[in-house]
């Protein structure tokens, strides 16, 4: 037996349909699509959804642990800032000795 979903979206089925139009990755396509299966009740249990798109329960359920705790663009995979990548400063031996 699996666990009834209980969990409340507060994007509307057009919004996410919308988004997944527009995502360029898989696994956030997969993420958006969890979500407009919760809204729209297209399975009763947590473990037919995961069944569904190919993922585990647990997997799904801290996905859904994100979202609720921070929101949609967390939860999607590519929406947190990046670090700037370094500069490589030029060699100390060129800097004392040029060349030439």
């Amino acid at each position: 037996m699996g666990k009834h979903i209980s969990f409340e979206v507060l994007e509307t089925s057009s919004q996410l349909r919308s988004m997944i139009r527009k995502e360029s990755r898989c696994k956030n396509v997969l993420r958006l699509q969890s979500l407009l299966h919760i809204n729209e009740k297209t399975f009763a249990k947590q473990c037919d959804r995961a069944t569904h798109l190919g993922y585990n329960v647990r997997t799904m359920e801290l996905w859904l642990k994100t979202y609720k705790e921070a929101g949609i663009e967390t939860m999607l995979i590519g929406s947190r800032p990046r670090k700037a990548k370094s500069v490589k400063s030029p060699k100390l031996s060129t800097l004392v000795c040029p060349k030439g």
